[in-house]
């Protein structure tokens, strides 16, 4: 049996601090990937320098700032390997990540993907948080019924086989927040993920992560997901979860907002999620301090998907 290869995509922007680290826990992999394809998405900064240093098994790709999607499309589009292991520029792989993954994909032959645990740290790496729910093997109906509620799948943790990714499956460019959720819920739709469950990614948190300070605009694209994610044949079943998952993140958008102390906006969001859920208590919670003009005090978790 010939030894699989791995083509490693990394979309960057404006993070020549950060990438280096990514490429180098990419290299270091004790199953060594067959190349580390970085996308520059139109970085101002001394990107391209970092990318031209490691030789001919990084491969730098430049493109005029597009998003993220259209960054990480271009390296799968690029890539030659079996499988495409997706990185985010600002985390790092532990150095037996991608021999473990195909060590399992090995013993489960029909699976599309595999995915694995991690831990948050921040930029220093010290621990913040550590994911351990993922056990292994999932059927196909179980990922996608993790999927309908949002992503908790990291981006950094899979790697998909390549094949898999033909006929057009890629990241939707004019999703900004939540373009994971969006192909891995349709990946799902088709075929079967596997999990490692421990922990071999560190996703680093910092002021600069996508995801932050961005209530409306992320909870928009993550509503517009979720419309996409229902249309598919996997979620017939479950139309009903349709309006918690509106309702759920909603809330998150509301009491985003109230944190950044704009009750206007708090109070539109609230309200859209009590017309979905009339029974979300956060939300009704959101929509009183709102309207009260009252500061914020809601013990309550921002859930939205992993950028």
């Amino acid at each position: 049996m010939s030894t699989p290869t791995v083509s490693v995509v990394i979309p960057t922007y404006n993070r020549a601090n950060l990438v280096s680290q990514a490429i180098e826990s990419a290299l270091a992999q004790t199953h060594p990937p067959h190349e580390v394809i970085v996308v520059d998405d139109g970085s101002t900064d001394d990107t391209v320098t970092v990318g031209a240093k490691y030789g001919p098994v990084v491969r730098y790709l430049r493109q005029t700032n597009s998003g993220p999607s259209v960054a990480r499309n271009l390296g799968v589009d690029a890539a030659t390997g079996d499988w495409i292991a997706l990185l985010d520029s600002d985390d790092l792989w532990l150095p037996t990540k991608l021999e473990k993954q195909l060590r399992l994909l090995r013993q489960f032959p029909d699976a599309a993907a595999c995915y694995c645990d991690f831990q948050y740290v921040d930029l220093e790496g010290r621990l913040l948080e550590e994911h351990s729910g993922f056990r292994e093997p999932r059927s196909r109906d179980a990922t996608f019924c993790q999927l309908l509620d949002g992503c908790p799948i990291p981006t950094p943790t899979l790697v998909i086989r390549r094949d898999c990714l033909a006929g057009g499956l890629r990241f939707e460019p004019d999703i900004r927040y939540g373009q994971d959720w969006d192909l891995f819920a349709r990946l799902a739709d088709r075929y079967s993920f596997i999990a490692v469950p421990e922990p071999l990614v560190l996703i680093r948190k910092h002021a600069s992560n996508i995801t932050n300070g961005v209530p409306d605009e992320l909870t928009r694209d993550v509503l517009k997901v979720i419309d996409r994610v229902f249309t598919l044949d996997s979620a017939k079943p479950y139309k009903r979860r349709k309006s918690q998952a509106i309702a759920q993140y909603a809330t998150s958008a509301a009491v985003g907002c109230l944190r950044q102390r704009d009750c206007g906006r708090a109070r539109g969001w609230a309200m859209k999620a009590l017309w979905h859920s009339p029974t979300q208590i956060t939300a009704w919670k959101c929509l009183i301090r709102a309207i009260l003009r009252m500061p914020p005090n809601l013990n309550t978790t921002n859930t939205h998907c992993s950028l």
